[in-house]
């Protein structure tokens, strides 16, 4: 069987509803020759009986007996890739035609083979049905990032998605296999963190990858901030040449979960985390805002919901 050439690994647990989707999603793509590699982390339920109706030429399934984590899982499926270039989409997430071949366009024009990962924007779509169009921020001539200021970029403004990229197998060779300690969802951002030690990044400014919000993700936000602050964590402890980036990032996490924390109806706890914010930067003003609100029980609580929808609103 000739070679793919690009191995998409999909993580799978009890996810039914979307990875069939999923699967259309990367094998729909034209120009290129993919392969699809499911790893079902021991899911319980008849979830597997799909999977095995998905297998095919170009899809393979894998089991774990037990489940061990989503890094785990992109790690068996990273074993089992046959191509040069790999992608890890999220069973729940979709690929948007012509994906594949522009990604593989900025790889085949890159002479000095130093272009590792490339990215592409995103949509979301809301547990409503609502779709949005997020700024992600890429910085300028971001090609030409050495590889500190690169990841001082990643630090503060998040602009990598896992699931919108594609990577040169030898990178990932190079930074070696995900974190299978990290099980919130952040062992993509430190996987990210640290292929920018060892590759240039580029960006694909179109619209390729559909992010999908519903009830599972947002339980999951808070352990998954909560690992991202250990991340960070992690790269000042190689980078401490970064710092002021670290702090940028640090106080926006912190205020993302006091946010979450706030609109799960735990004032205490989202208190906490305001101050948290605001020692590092003092005078956050949606921070104060927020800290505020906290102290005023019910009345707060409802102010909060409204400005959630007011924020959501402007994001359409």
């Amino acid at each position: 069987m000739t070679a793919p050439e690009v191995s998409v690994v999909i993580p799978h647990y009890r996810g039914k509803r979307f990875v069939g989707a999923a699967v259309e999603s990367v094998l729909v793509q034209q120009d290129a020759e993919t392969e699809v590699i499911i790893v079902d982390d021991g899911s319980a339920d008849d979830s597997v009986a799909l999977l095995e109706a998905l297998a095919g030429p170009r899809v393979r399934v894998v089991h774990h007996a037990q489940n061990r984590g989503i890094g785990a899982a992109r790690n068996t499926g990273f074993q089992h890739a046959r191509a040069d270039f790999v992608a890890f989409l999220d069973q729940d997430d979709l690929w948007l035609p012509g994906l594949v071949a522009a990604h593989r366009a900025v790889f085949d024009g890159d002479a000095s083979g130093e272009i590792g990962l490339v990215f592409s924007d995103l949509l979301v779509l809301h547990r409503s049905g609502r779709v949005s169009q997020p700024h992600l921020c890429v910085p300028e001539r971001l090609r030409e990032l050495t590889p500190q200021a690169l990841l001082a970029s990643i630090v503060q403004v998040d602009f990598v998605r896992l699931g919108a990229s594609i990577i040169r197998r030898g990178c990932l060779d190079t930074v070696g296999p995900f974190d299978e300690t990290i099980r919130g969802g952040s062992d993509d951002f430190d996987m990210i963190a640290r292929l920018a030690d060892v590759c240039r990044f580029a960006h694909v400014p179109e619209r390729l990858f559909i992010r999908r919000l519903h009830d599972e993700n947002y339980t999951k936000a808070e352990r998954m901030m909560d690992e991202s602050l250990l991340v960070l964590d992690r790269i000042q402890e190689r980078h401490p040449d970064i710092a002021d980036a670290l702090r940028v990032g640090r106080y926006k996490r912190l205020y993302r979960r006091a946010r979450a924390f706030q609109m799960a109806g735990q004032p205490a706890q989202a208190a906490r985390d305001y101050r948290l914010t605001l020692r590092a930067r003092p005078w956050h003003p949606r921070a104060c805002f927020g800290l505020m609100l906290c102290a005023l029980g019910p009345v707060g609580n409802r102010v909060s919901r409204l400005w959630q929808r007011l924020a959501e609103t402007k994001s359409r």
